[in-house]
């Protein structure tokens, strides 16, 4: 047997709507071509097509689709766009709006001509230019105030008393809507302000007026310091020189920290802000862990310093003690301070430090013993500490304090010296007064020379001022009044509120208008109102802004897509007007033609769509269909491909018409002759090992059997290096010295090309252990860190943690940290609180009815997925696989069990109480016709597994029929005319006979055991009947061919049997859901075609603004698909991270949900988990720290756990979040000499029926 090799090449490429460019006669693998499409269309997918090994092009066909255009761009009032002379506008392009001379735009003046032929939105507006209220401060408009002022209008202004105009009197609304000549300012006589100085006050206290040449000291609060001149003077121009001073706050800069970093570091501190220090590895801290910023902008301690570890010996003395120590071990750095015991005194330094050599400096004190003190001496008006006491030692101090009333003058404390003397100089007591606190724009009712503490002052206010807070001030026992400075203010009043367009405000008859009055305005009949209501009287004598105003009721300009308008009226409608719509070519209008403007400005019913006609996606049997869609519009075209062993039987191509057909009609694979495997080869291989099918025109190739060459690292071969190895050949190997073999010295090559046993490798013999670190034990240390569960620490190889010392977490794959990742070891040898934890997805609820892949565990890994199924007579709704993603939830959501029961046919002559019913598998039925049928097949069925009847189910044929019916039976089976009458008699016979038996008339329900069949005892009009049935199966329907992706129901095939078709979940029928056995040229044929399932399409999902979905470079979405968006860094993503395609109607797709939003990133939780079978308050809310979400469960639930979660401080959701349990009935009750139909199943839930027979007489044993 001769075999050759012929190269494999492609044909030429078709391109539609266009030609392909770089073609040759004949294009060997791996050639492309790139398509160039004819004027007005465009390439739909990719532009190139590469020629593959198998001589087919990919993709097949290259496909250039006309390009949509937009219409002309809309007419906007009073305005004109910036393409007028264009007539064509193709996706892409782009025009600008203008407005005409006295409006301005509104919006965006830019719009686009989008890829699907619409303009894009919204469209902007022009609106007319109008001038704002001209307000002027200490002046009055001669003209009065009005809501609006347009170009041309004139106002006349004037100051009020002690004011002089600084400008033109008289000012003109601009077409820029602006004023001409600008609003003129009413300036006061020449005074100064008061020099208010913020976070400071007036040395020289505060006067209503400051003429020129009058001067002011000023100082600043503690914590602030003076930036400008302390005193100032009020000039002749009204400002004062130097310019008032500034209180600046002291903040501290930046802290120095020495081998280490500090924690909680901010640009700017303020005083008494604190930050804690984090030693770098083998450096600890020197001294104290934290640094507090002070008042005059230093820290306290100016520099931490974390110094390498060293240690100094516990220091130690006689008859005294250690303050503030610090342990047993100390670092270079670290001080202590002694104290001696009563009756000696330190001899010595009382603080010495432990230096870098690990010696103390200076050296330890020593404790001397010491004379003793008499009583300390009593001051007048105060008292000391050591009232109690007896003895006063060398070194005891005392402290004074004063009465009430009194304050110390001197230092409060004295002390004993060694030399048996109380310290110099004693403390005194004076009385404390307050002088008389100073009122501006008013006067002190209780004047007198002198207050002492707790004295009040009310103040009493000139005429026409009022008091600004509070009417008294109090003398405090440290001689100051609070408040300090008691203000009267002048009480100021608005103008009567402004005058709206066909509005009205509720305050007509009141004249006069002090600060926090309200007024509110209501609109004419046909106005609605934009804006608050309501204005207020504001403290500076204003009403407050914005001013509402009233705009007429009207409705939106109804634009619809691919289709127009049949009364081109607009762009306004007032209510009661109406719109009528038709739709395009290709086009079908999905809701009313004509809608009406409403009185509330909404159209009713809605605005109508517009859907294009589709065809269905083709089915083709042992094939497929190239660049499959889920929809395809008219002129579509789609080709088919066969698998391999089966070619196509007619033309490859069909189109889709524009009634939705397709033309040709799609054509169908046909399996073609096939070889034998190719023949074995000695030490040969063919490159087609794995293939079992071999149609004419496939081609194997042959090469040698050869084994790579084996390579050994730290080893060699012992047999020489050859250019190729052959099965059969042998290689024996070896280590270099101190490294061992690990597997077999000699190796061979076999037939399939591999070594055995396989190459070994070369690894040391005993590898050198490292000594083991030194340990010393501190007392004040930390122990190990804290494990986390799902997590690690980066200090797994350290031993000694001591403060100051730093360990970070990280989670395993698939978690994310909640919390710090950073803990640090304390001075008091503890870790620093909260400890993180990893987060995943909580673990998913059980399904009732079903069981899941589910793992004792109460975190799972993002990505990891658990697959569910249900319990037998179960069907399950939904994904079987759900994956935990990112954002802590199952996609896609959990599904459920539903029960799976047997259907009874909408079949004539069956009874009407059956037609339609629903029974659970087990059940036995007894099946009865309605009067004038006879019963043709077993009247006791059972519900079988597969949701089929067993016996199948019985006809109910008609005991009368035309004498023609007789004629075609007699045709089809042979039997003569009058036979047939002859077996209608007794057919009546025996149905008058079987109705007299008892139960005929009943249907009892028997879920564990079928009931015996009653048989007719009549044994001649049994054998006569018999014959009918026998005859119509020799002509009988074949099998009806069930649908991919569906099920059939149907009870058997002879003559006038039905057959049903449904699709499974997530599919929908394409065709009529029944079809009959009929008679057809003389043989029986089921009516019509076999319907077929196709996937239920969505449209692509929404797109989101700052975020992106997963399936952006998708073409296809279909029942079950899920997406899930994601955010821009720096924003936040609010709803749920994923939605999947479903359907209500099972028949057209939609999304579950609207597409979540991208938010700017704050101090905000993400979307709160959802739960099955359930769900919470906060859908499509921001949440930021501190609010609470609420959750419930679907009915037939309860809740398990605590209803309301809430947003932390850490942005984290409090744990556990709770879940919905399915509500469970007990198990029926037992009845004597019955069963329940429910003695199978586990789980009762809320509704579920379970049957109880009527009569018991046939369970009885």
């Amino acid at each position: 047997m001769t075999l050759s090799c012929s190269a494999v090449t492609c044909g030429s490429l078709k391109v539609q709507n266009g030609k392909a460019t770089g073609t040759k006669p004949v294009h060997n693998p791996r050639d492309t071509v790139t398509v160039e499409c004819d004027a007005g269309y465009a390439v739909n997918g990719t532009h190139e097509s590469q020629c593959q090994d198998d001589g087919t092009w990919d993709p097949p066909v290259l496909l250039c689709e006309r390009v949509p255009q937009c219409p002309l761009p809309p007419n906007i009032t009073h305005a004109e766009h910036s393409s007028r002379d264009v007539e064509t506008f193709t996706p892409g392009m782009s025009v600008n709006y203008s407005c005409e001379p006295g409006y301005s735009l509104v919006g965006e003046g830019l719009i686009n001509c989008t890829t699907s032929g619409a303009w894009s939105l919204p469209l902007p507006r022009c609106e007319a230019v109008t001038c704002l209220n001209p307000e002027i401060l200490n002046g009055r408009n001669l003209d009065g105030w009005t809501t609006t002022y347009s170009p041309g209008d004139s106002v006349r202004l004037k100051c009020s008393a002690g004011y002089s105009l600084n400008g033109s009197r008289e000012i003109v609304c601009g077409e820029d809507g602006a004023w001409h000549p600008p609003v003129p300012v009413c300036n006061q006589a020449v005074t100064c302000p008061n020099p208010e100085i913020l976070n400071g006050r007036n040395l020289d206290g505060w006067t209503a007026t400051y003429s020129p040449g009058d001067s002011v000291r000023l100082e600043c609060s503690a914590g602030y310091s003076l930036n400008g001149s302390r005193e100032i003077v009020c000039g002749e121009d009204g400002a004062w020189h130097p310019p008032v001073s500034v209180c600046n706050q002291v903040t501290c800069g930046s802290l120095k920290v020495q081998n280490g970093k500090a924690t909680g570091a901010k640009p700017v501190h303020n005083p008494r802000d604190t930050v804690t220090v984090e030693c770098d590895a083998g450096y600890a801290v020197n001294g104290t862990l934290e640094s507090r910023c002070q008042d005059d902008g230093t820290w306290d301690p100016p520099v931490l310093v974390c110094l390498r570890v060293v240690f100094c010996t516990n220091p130690e003395i006689l008859n005294g003690r250690k303050l503030a120590a610090h342990g047993l071990v100390y670092r270079p750095g670290d001080h202590v301070q002694f104290e001696c015991s009563a009756g000696y005194s330190l001899n010595g330094s009382h603080e010495i430090w432990c230096g870098e050599d690990g010696a103390w400096d200076p050296p330890l004190p020593a404790c001397n013993q010491e004379l003793p003190c008499s009583p300390p001496p009593a001051i007048a008006n105060g008292k000391h500490s050591a009232q109690a006491l007896e003895a006063f030692p060398s070194g005891m101090s005392v402290n004074y304090s004063c009465d009430p009333g009194y304050s110390l003058v001197g230092e409060a404390s004295i002390h004993c010296t060694e030399s048996g003397n109380w310290s110099l100089p004693f403390p005194l007591c004076a009385a404390i007064v307050c002088r008389k606190p100073e009122v501006q724009n008013g006067r002190i009712l209780e004047l007198k020379p002198v207050y002492n503490p707790r004295d009040t002052v009310t103040v009493e206010c000139d005429p026409g001022y009022t008091v600004s807070s509070t009417r008294g001030s109090r003398c405090q026992d440290d001689g100051t009044w609070d408040p300090q400075v008691l203000t009267c203010e002048k009480v100021p009043q608005c103008p009567l509120p402004p005058k709206i367009t066909h509005a009205k405000h509720s305050s007509q008859d009141v004249e006069t208008f002090p600060p926090g009055m309200s007024v509110n305005y209501s609109c004419e009949p046909g106005y609605s109102l934009v804006g608050e209501g309501w204005i207020s009287c504001t403290a500076s004598g204003a009403w407050s802004l914005p001013l509402p105003h009233c705009e007429a009721i009207t409705c939106t300009n109804p634009e619809i897509h691919d289709g127009r308008k049949l009364d081109e009226r607009g762009p306004m409608y007032k209510p009661g007007d109406r719109v009528q719509f038709e739709c395009s070519a290709g086009y079908s209008l999905n809701g009313s033609r004509e809608i009406q403007c409403g009185e509330d400005g909404a159209w009713d019913p809605a605005i109508p769509v517009c859907s294009r006609v589709v065809c269905g996606t083709p089915n083709v049997p042992s094939g497929r269909i190239s660049g499959l869609k889920p929809v395809y519009n008219p002129r579509d075209t789609v080709t088919v491909e066969c698998d391999l062993g089966y070619a196509v039987n007619g033309t490859r191509e069909s189109r889709c018409q524009n009634d939705g057909t397709w033309d040709p009609p799609v054509p169908i694979c046909k399996r073609v002759p096939q070889c034998h495997l190719p023949p074995n080869i000695t030490h040969a291989k063919h490159s087609s090992q794995d293939v079992e099918i071999f149609p004419p025109g496939v081609s194997v190739n042959y090469s040698s059997v050869i084994c790579t060459t084996p390579e050994i690292p730290n080893g060699r071969n012992l047999d020489g290096r050859r250019p190729v190895y052959r099965p059969g050949d042998r290689v024996r190997v070896e280590c270099n010295d101190m490294l061992a073999l690990n597997g077999i010295q000699e190796i061979r090559c076999m037939e399939n090309g591999t070594w055995d046993p396989p190459i070994p490798d070369c690894s040391l013999d005993q590898p050198r252990d490292s000594f083991p670190p030194m340990k010393f034990i501190l007392k004040h240390q930390c122990p190990s860190p804290p494990t986390i569960t799902n997590g690690k620490h980066s200090g797994q190889d350290l031993e000694v943690f001591t403060p100051g010392v730093s360990v970070n977490y990280s989670c395993e794959p698939g978690f994310s940290l909640a919390g710090e990742t950073s803990i640090h070891c304390t001075a008091s040898g503890t870790w620093n609180q909260p400890f993180p934890s990893c987060k995943g997805c909580a673990a998913p609820p059980a399904i009732a009815n079903g069981n899941g892949s589910i793992q004792d565990s109460k975190e799972f890994a993002y990505g990891s997925s658990v697959t569910h199924s249900c319990d037998m007579g179960f069907l399950l709704i939904g994904e079987a696989t759900s994956q935990c993603t990112s954002s802590g939830t199952w996609v896609p959501p959990i599904p459920y069990c539903k029960e799976m029961r047997c259907v009874v046919p909408d079949v004539p002559g069956i009874g009407k109480a059956m037609m339609g019913m629903t029974y659970p598998i087990g059940t036995n039925l007894t099946i009865q016709c309605d009067d004038d049928y006879m019963l043709e097949g077993s009247s006791l069925i059972q519900c079988q597994d597969d949701l089929s009847w067993d016996p199948p189910l019985p006809v109910c044929s008609s005991a009368f029929p035309s004498l023609g019916s007789y004629s075609a039976i007699s045709a089809v089976t042979g039997v003569s005319v009058t036979m047939l009458l002859v077996l209608l008699v007794m057919g009546i016979v025996w149905r008058v006979a079987s109705k007299k038996k008892e139960g005929y008339y009943h249907t009892y329900e028997n879920y564990d055991h079928p009931i015996p069949m009653t048989v007719i005892t009549d044994q001649n009009f049994t054998a006569n009947l018999a014959r009918l049935p026998e005859s119509l199966g020799e002509k009988s329907c074949s099998i009806p061919e069930e649908p991919s992706n569906g099920r059939i129901i149907m009870t058997d095939a002879f003559l006038g049997s039905a057959v049903t078709y449904s699709c499974n979940e997530g599919y929908r029928l394409i065709g009529k859901d029944q079809r009959r056995c009929e008679i057809s040229d003389k043989t029986v044929r089921w009516s019509g075609d076999v319907p077929i399932c196709q996937n239920i399409p969505c449209l692509p999902p929404p797109d989101i603004p700052r975020g992106r979905h997963s399936g952006t470079f998708t073409s296809d979405f279909v029942y079950g698909s899920v997406v899930t968006y994601t955010c821009d860094k720096g924003y936040t993503l609010i709803g749920e991270d994923f939605i999947y395609c479903t359907t209500k109607d099972e028949k057209n797709g939609e999304w579950s949900g609207p597409a979540p939003e991208c938010q700017k990133t704050g101090k905000q939780c993400l979307y709160p988990p959802a739960i099955a079978n359930g769900k919470h308050s906060g859908q499509g809310r921001v949440f930021t720290i501190g609010t609470s979400v609420t959750y419930s469960c679907d009915p037939g639930y309860t809740l398990m756990g605590r209803a309301q979660i809430n947003c932390t401080a850490s942005k984290f959701w409090t744990d556990p979040i709770p879940h919905c349990k399915a509500l469970q009935c007990h198990p029926p009750s037992h009845i004597t000499k019955g069963k329940q139909s429910g003695q199978s199943l586990r789980v009762f839930t809320p509704g579920m029926p379970v049957p109880i027979p009527l009569s018991y007489k046939s369970l009885e044993p």
